[in-house]
């Protein structure tokens, strides 16, 4: 049997579908839009992957599926093995689960230190995906996670032996000057987002139509797919507004996000923070939005809350519209305090920095191996 990877430092397991081919040493490239599409793996997994490229550590990506099973044994064991997000299709979670557990099960015999990237609070679904987490996590020796809340909700369900490290996911575009404002131009307001948020959205909408006063006019840019832009364009045509207002439709691309914010005014991000899936929510969309120069109203969920000094929390749908107002009525003023403080506020999600925690987590994931 000829094995494959057979100095691999680092094995990355990436739970999206069978992606790699073992006997021509053949593995994804995840800078391909098929792939980056997914936050987890621009925002946890690649930054992972460059970090131990970095670190000498000669990373793998494998993506495994039952349908393949002889691809188990053509994996020679690693140093240190970590586990990305479960993203694949519902048609193919069960042969997906069931590989990457019987790899895990034969890495941990062979005392490979399993490191998971635990992003979303999965450990709560009362389905497979949930008891797939249930059983990533006991298997763990280290978790990662990208902020305080969730490592609250995921260190019930880990080893008391188990490490965790907070990795704060890193921004992902160029810091821009905020915009400028004033009452007789165009409002631009944006969302951006994966299409499971848009509820929360969608709830807002009505009451942001019918309360907003400040500009002239209301524009809204949805950076979405096309069946979220549609459902948030009927909702516009739908119901009354006070002033005017129209929808951008634009496809999600991470290319389009920093040209978008730049020439936006006001990113709105609600959710719930009542629900223990959204409660700890990565601080990912709300550090873009003003990493990209726009005035923030957000939702106060923990991670949120921690940037509270630069973005506007709106704790319900009336607070939405109150901070609408007021935000547009003092955008000068805030905007040139915050860009004070911006820069020290948002260090923490420097990319950089997101590498050299990476190598650092190896180099604690080394000495488990020793």
């Amino acid at each position: 049997m000829n094995l494959v990877y057979n100095s691999i430092g680092l094995l990355i397991l990436v739970p999206l579908f069978k992606h790699f081919d073992p006997k021509n040493n053949i593995q994804a490239d995840l800078t391909k839009k098929k792939f980056s599409k997914y936050g987890v793996i621009r925002l946890q997994t690649m930054p992972a992957y460059e970090a131990a490229k970095r670190s000498g550590l000669n990373p793998r990506i494998v993506g495994l599926n039952a349908k393949s099973p002889g691809d188990l044994d053509l994996i020679a064991i690693p140093k240190i093995c970590l586990v990305s997000k479960l993203i694949t299709s519902e048609t193919e979670q069960d042969n997906v689960i069931m590989a990457n557990l019987a790899c895990l099960m034969r890495l941990k015999r062979r005392n490979v230190p399993i490191i998971v990237s635990y992003t979303d609070n999965w450990c709560l679904s009362n389905d497979r995906k949930g008891e797939f987490y249930r059983d990533l996590m006991s298997l763990a020796d280290i978790v990662v996670y990208p902020s305080n809340g969730i490592r609250e909700h995921g260190s019930k369900w880990i080893s008391p032996t188990a490490k965790s490290f907070i990795i704060e996911d890193p921004w992902q575009i160029n810091r821009q000057e905020f915009s400028h404002f004033n009452s007789n131009e165009i409002c631009k307001l944006i969302w951006f987002g994966h299409r499971k948020n848009l509820s929360f959205l969608c709830n807002l909408l009505p009451k942001l139509l019918a309360g907003c006063s400040i500009a002239k006019q209301y524009e809204l840019t949805i950076i979405s797919d096309f069946e979220s832009c549609q459902i948030v364009e009927q909702i516009v045509d739908q119901n009354p507004h006070l002033k005017p207002w129209t929808v951008r439709k634009c496809d999600w691309d991470i290319q389009h996000l920093e040209p978008e914010l730049a020439r936006s005014h006001i990113a709105i991000i609600p959710s719930n923070p009542s629900s223990p899936m959204k409660s700890n929510a990565s601080h990912n969309r709300a550090v873009d939005a003003l990493q990209g120069g726009c005035m923030v109203i957000a939702s106060p969920l923990k991670s949120y809350l921690e940037l509270k000094k630069c973005i506007l929390i709106a704790e319900t749908d009336d607070d939405f519209i109150l901070c609408m107002n007021s935000g547009l009525h003092q955008y000068s003023r805030l905007t040139t305090k915050w860009q004070g403080s911006r820069d020290k506020l948002l260090s923490r999600f420097d990319p950089e920095l997101n590498l050299r925690k990476w190598e650092d987590l190896y180099n604690q994931a080394f000495k488990l191996n020793s």
